[in-house]
């Protein structure tokens, strides 16, 4: 099982910078959902100093399963089929020149 904690700005004093905030973790997070990795729990971070941004710290898991999944590897009859028909292409779906 593969374990990462990631932090990120998700929210500010400021409205309209808290909106923009949220909308680029809210991306982010969306890309490691797709990615295969599952929420595990987050904890809000204390603020420094005068800054007005406000930290998440993320804390992800994911199964080796779904690290080779994820990363592009298929099962070998996948990988083996994919190239069939096209002539052009090696097994790993690179161009051949």
């Amino acid at each position: 099982m593969q374990q990462v904690v990631l932090t990120l700005v998700s929210g500010n004093a400021s409205w309209w910078k808290s909106r923009k905030y949220r909308k680029e973790t809210a991306r982010r997070l969306r890309m490691l959902k797709r990615a295969g990795w599952k929420l595990a729990s987050f904890e809000r971070l204390a603020s420094r100093g005068v800054d007005t941004r406000r930290r998440t710290a993320y804390h992800f898991t994911r199964s080796s399963a779904d690290a080779w999944i994820s990363n592009g590897f298929q099962t070998p009859s996948a990988s083996a089929a994919e190239g069939w028909g096209k002539g052009e292409r090696d097994g790993e779906g690179r161009a051949l020149s």
